[in-house]
């Protein structure tokens, strides 16, 4: 039986309020990004996640759309779909920064109100916008999109300028987002947010789109934290093996957040339970989704050539 930890933005270093970067204690980490067998390994999150339960692509994207619609509703789509998730857009200088849809807190009625909007004024382009959880929603085509996109956890926090579509069609989704940017401006319900002090819900974010996939094969059993985009990758593959699934997202929902606090605690955390797991000898992998794996053997810890340093370096 294997462990494997699933880390997003762990190498995010920890920067304080005046910018200086402050390194926490996390030996237990240290030790096996010092020690571990260092592989090529995904590029972030959802592929990592895609990997791990043995999930093919057809296009351009990993269709994690198509398998979390039919998690939400039980209903595999017909076609293709696309993530069409709500999100804040704010304006800083020259940058456009983007915000994912925890801080906006939308109800069912605004998200009821948004997509009406929405298939009105796109009735005739053959795209259809429906939510069946007001934090997710899903855009289906009547054909493939011909971009590769960007997922949402990746961009949240930063300029939408160097994650936009690229691709075949790119110039009809940059016009696409844009001009559902002006539709929802210009909603009463953005109005009413803004009077009362809330985020408007400036646009939406087009990604993970494509078709629903063959099952995939895994080796893993039992998981552990919870994820939406796991859950549907599990509920779409057949199990083969014993191993667990560790997901923790704290340090990079707190980088997100900006809360330092948080991010240190979470890390200190996450090395507690890793160094109980190196003292049970476990056998373990640690996906930080940045292009590398560590595969962690008992035996390693005795790599003593290989000298520790802070995590971040």
């Amino acid at each position: 039986m294997i462990r494997h930890l699933l880390v997003p933005g762990l190498f995010e270093p920890v920067v304080s309020v005046d910018g200086a970067q402050v390194s926490p204690r996390v030996p237990a980490l240290e030790l096996v990004t010092a020690r571990a067998d260092r592989l090529p390994g995904p590029e972030d999150f959802t592929s990592t996640a895609f990997e791990l339960f043995g999930i093919q692509k057809e296009g351009e994207d990993l269709p994690s759309a198509a398998i979390s619609y039919a998690l939400a509703t039980g209903e595999a789509p017909e076609g293709w779909i696309m993530h069409a998730d709500p999100v804040h857009l704010r304006a800083d200088q020259d940058r456009l920064l983007l915000f994912d849809g925890r801080g906006l807190a939308i109800d069912e009625a605004e998200t009821a109100a948004c997509v009406a909007a929405f298939n009105s004024h796109f009735s005739g382009d053959g795209l259809v916008l429906s939510a069946p959880d007001p934090g997710r929603w899903y855009l289906t085509l009547h054909a493939p999109p011909g971009v590769k996109t960007t997922p949402l956890s990746e961009v949240t926090g930063r300029n939408i300028n160097s994650y936009l579509p690229t691709g075949e069609r790119h110039a009809y989704w940059h016009s696409l987002l844009n001009e559902v940017q002006m539709l929802f401006h210009g909603l009463p319900l953005n109005q009413a947010r803004e009077s009362s002090g809330q985020l408007p819900v400036s646009g939406l974010w087009f990604s993970g789109g494509g078709r629903m996939p063959a099952r995939g094969t895994t080796e893993i059993r039992r998981r552990i934290g919870s994820d939406v985009l796991i859950d549907a990758l599990a509920a779409h593959s057949d199990n083969r093996g014993d191993d667990e699934l560790w997901i923790e997202t704290g340090p990079w929902r707190a980088l997100l957040d900006a809360d330092i606090q948080a991010q240190i605690h979470a890390l200190q955390a996450l090395d507690s339970v890793l160094a109980g797991w190196l003292a049970q000898e476990i056998e373990c992998r640690l996906y930080p989704c940045n292009r590398s794996t560590f595969h962690w053997r008992p035996s390693h810890r005795w790599r003593l050539w290989r000298r520790l340093r802070p995590l971040w370096r």
